[in-house]
């Protein structure tokens, strides 16, 4: 009896250091998350306006290389102009074809070949620095917002290449409601 109560206190000890270590190194003031929450509805509404205009875009067939009459998708630099009209202060960058609102990195994939720029894009949303936000998002050309824990700048591409989303990478990716 006396050895479990010693294993349940030395348990508990343990997990209770374990807490204060994790706090330590992850602490957020309030002012961090409420910036955060801010960042991320910024976000979420930014994602859902590039969807509308890549959609517009891709309808109105402003850009099909193969002449087939099935407009493509664009890039960001293909976009910029009808994004800026929404968004007055993003910045485009054009060796790295990304753009920054707010305190998010915005990025377009778009596959190599015309025939499946005609079928999917991507576009990725991760914050600039830690403590502007806590994860990066993804909207695909069908509307769906992923989220998932930031990779500080990385981009994680979720499309195999028959242009289906690939399985496997998306098992650390939610969907966001």
């Amino acid at each position: 009896m006396k050895k479990k109560v010693i294993l349940i206190f030395i348990f508990l000890l343990s997990l209770m250091l374990l807490v204060l270590f994790h706090l330590k190194f992850y602490y957020l003031s309030q002012s961090d998350v409420h910036a955060i929450v801010h960042n991320e509805l910024v976000v979420k509404f930014t994602l859902k306006k590039i969807y509308l205009i890549q959609s517009t875009f891709k309808i109105s067939c402003l850009k099909d290389e193969n002449d087939n009459e099935v407009g493509e998708y664009g890039s960001l630099s293909d976009l910029k102009d009808e994004i800026n009209l929404l968004f007055s202060n993003m910045e485009y960058f054009s060796k790295s074809n990304t753009m920054k609102y707010g305190d998010y990195i915005y990025y377009i994939y778009l596959p190599s070949s015309i025939n499946g720029k005609e079928k999917i894009w991507l576009c990725y949303a991760y914050p600039k620095k830690y403590k502007l936000g806590i994860r990066i998002f993804a909207i695909t050309e069908a509307g769906t917002i992923f989220f998932s824990k930031n990779y500080y700048g990385k981009k994680f591409f979720l499309y195999e290449e028959n242009y289906k989303i690939h399985q496997e990478k998306l098992k650390n990716w939610k969907v966001l409601e």
